[in-house]
Formats: C-alpha cells, structure tokens, sequence
C-alpha cells in the first residue's frame, strides 16, 4: 500500500506544480510565488517517488526471493525487510527436472539396456579366434526377438521404401561343396514362418535397412545371446537337447540316408524338424533377454567384418569389429546351423567367418536397431 500510496502522491505533486507553472506564465505580478510553489511540489512529488525506485530496486535485485515473499499472501504492502528476515536462510526448491521418456522398440524387437560384458572365451576355453576375453561395453539397443522369416523377406522385395529394397532369396546355395538347393526357404509357400536362407551378406544388410535398422555387431548379437553371466549357451550351461533348439538329431541321421551320406547327430532324439523350423519354435532355448533361436535353426550374419580379436583386453565401447577384414571378405557369423553336429558349435562365443557374397541353406540372419525415444 505504501508503494501505491507514494506513486499517487507523486502523481498529484507532479500535476499541481505543472498548473502552478501555467499560472506563473498568466500572473506576472505572482510570478515569483508561483514559481517558488511549483519547485516545491516537484521536490514533494520527487521525494514521493523514492519508495517505489526503492522497491522496484529491491524486486530487481533479488527476484526470486521477494517474489517468493509476494506469492505468501499475495498483497504488494508486504514488509520488505520482515520478509528478508524470514527468508535469509531459506533455501530454493528447483524446479522438478521432467523425467526422459521411456525408450522403446518397433515391433518384434526386444530392448537391451546398456551393459558391460566379457566377450569371448577365457584363456584355455573355446577357440583360438575367440581370445582374448575382453571388456566390453555396450549402449542400449533393439534386436529383433526372433530370426527374419522368408514371408517377411518377400515384403522387402515386393514393397520397397526408406529408399530401400531386396532382391529375391535365391533357390541356389552358393558354398564351394555344398549341394542343398532343395532347403532353400525363400520360394516355398509353405516356409513363410521358417527363417529366410540362401541369402548373402549384402541382402541380409539391404533388408535391415529397409526395415529402418541395421545388422547386428558382432557384440550386440553375443551380448544379446550369453547375457552378462557369461552362460555357455542362450538358455544357460545345460547341454544342448531338442528342446532347447533346432540342430541335428536323430532327423539328421534319417535324411542322411536318404541323401546317401550319414551325419552324426548333436543328440540322440528327434527336435521335429529335418531342416528348419518355424522361428520360436524352441522356447527351452530362449535367452536371458527373451530372443529366440539364438542357437541352431540358422546361423546369423552380423555387421562385423571377420577378423582376430585385437591383443588389448582393455575396455571398448560399441566396437564395430575390424576395419577391414583380416581374410578376404569374410563376415562374422554366429549362432550355428539346423546342421549342426557338434555342441561347441552353438556356443554363444563360437564365431565363424563367411564370404559375404556365400549363400547357405543353413544361414540368415536377425536385425538390430537404435531405441525409440
């Protein structure tokens, strides 16, 4: 109220000293008197002002504290002084920071939070290529749950965007030896559930691309597959059964036969299925992080190109694998085969390398991609 108060006050001194000077200019005789009146009321109306300059200085000063003083009662009369006195040790409560959005992602794909993880095999264990073990640490991303179907592939071909398209899976293996054209999914109308085969390294990577993400690293898909308990397997440290995964059992031996040469089997019953199977057919074998087929079925193409684990064991962030590979044109492969005879093969360090343009009845592969905000 002060405030308002001096600011009328001021108001009215400023108006009555102006009609004084107009006065002086009509009155010559009063002239002097006048005058006299009107610097009078314009010191009146000048010491008037002070308060509000005072005030307006004080809100300027010190914004938040007086405004927090204001918002208590709401009224502009509020004692300045008392006010700082009870709020000179208060402390301000910041603003509530909003919390990240949650991320997310696209469909069929499951979320791999950030980790830190041992890739590959200690010293004396596993394979030469899969040493040294070393620190590895990864940032959070999506990978898909199950391996690409042969449906999911004629979409690619049939309907391009993101700038992208497919070419048809082939009918044809293309593996120096190997005679399986027979097994290849890509025509057949009745594998649109099974996993697309046949397929080299540039089409597995033209289709993660056309569904807006991209082949797995070498390290996403290990991590994605043992989890950070360092498991042997997807599933744990059991040993391979055909409940758990789709790779040669006593089928293998039937369609040797057949074939007229006689294959070994990983296990000695039946997993169903002579050479693929629809994906997620083996929740025995699921991961940790809820992926099926990490083992058997196909093996799966990566992003990395094949080459020797570097010396250092030192810690690594999102390694992409080597620059170029170490070996012709080899890419890193994982996962194993529904051909597969030896359990170590399915291993979630074992790692094999495959020229990229090689197409396999017992290869394909899965895609990852960059979380959704």
């Amino acid at each position: 109220m002060l405030v308002v108060f001096s600011f009328v006050m001021c108001v009215i001194c400023a108006a009555l000293g102006a009609r004084e000077l107009l006065r002086s200019n009509r009155d010559k005789e009063n002239e002097t008197q006048h005058l006299r009146t009107a610097a009078l009321l314009f010191v009146a109306g000048s010491v008037a002002l002070t308060p509000c300059v005072a005030y307006r200085f004080e809100v300027t000063f010190e914004e938040r504290r007086e405004l927090a003083c204001m918002s208590g009662g709401g009224a502009w009369h509020r004692d300045l002084s008392a006010c700082h006195a009870r709020t000179a040790n208060a402390t301000l409560v910041p603003l509530p920071v909003p919390a990240p959005a949650p991320s997310s992602c696209p469909e069929g794909m499951v979320l791999i939070p950030e980790a830190t993880f041992k890739m590959g095999s200690p010293s004396g264990q596993g394979d030469a290529n899969e040493r040294p073990q070393h620190d590895v640490k990864l940032l959070p991303y999506c990978i898909d749950r199950a391996e690409v179907t042969a449906a999911q592939y004629r979409l690619c071909v049939q309907e391009p965007h993101h700038g992208q398209s497919c070419t048809p899976a082939a009918t044809t293996v293309l593996v120096p030896g190997e005679k399986a054209n027979q097994y290849c999914n890509g025509d057949r109308a009745d594998r649109g559930t099974h996993p697309v085969n046949c397929i080299d390294w540039m089409q597995a990577d033209a289709y993660c691309k056309w569904s807006g993400g991209q082949l797995p690293t070498e390290a996403q898909w290990e991590y994605a597959a043992r989890g950070n308990d360092g498991r042997t397997y997807p599933w744990g440290q059991a040993q391979p059964e055909p409940t758990r995964l789709n790779a040669c059992g006593v089928e293998c031996n039937a369609s040797g036969t057949r074939e007229g040469f006689i294959k070994q089997g990983m296990y000695d019953r039946s997993d169903g299925w002579e050479t693929t199977a629809p994906v997620g057919s083996y929740a025995g074998g699921t991961s940790d992080s809820g992926l099926m087929d990490m083992a058997g079925n196909v093996r799966e193409w990566t992003a990395d190109w094949y080459a020797r684990y570097p010396a250092s064991t030192a810690l690594v962030v999102d390694p992409q694998g080597a620059i170029a590979p170490s070996d012709e044109d080899f890419r890193v492969t994982r996962g194993g085969g529904w051909d597969t005879r030896d359990a170590s093969n399915v291993r979630t360090a074992y790692r094999e390398g495959w020229r990229q343009s090689e197409r396999a009845h017992n290869l394909g592969f899965r895609c990852a991609h960059v979380p959704i905000q």
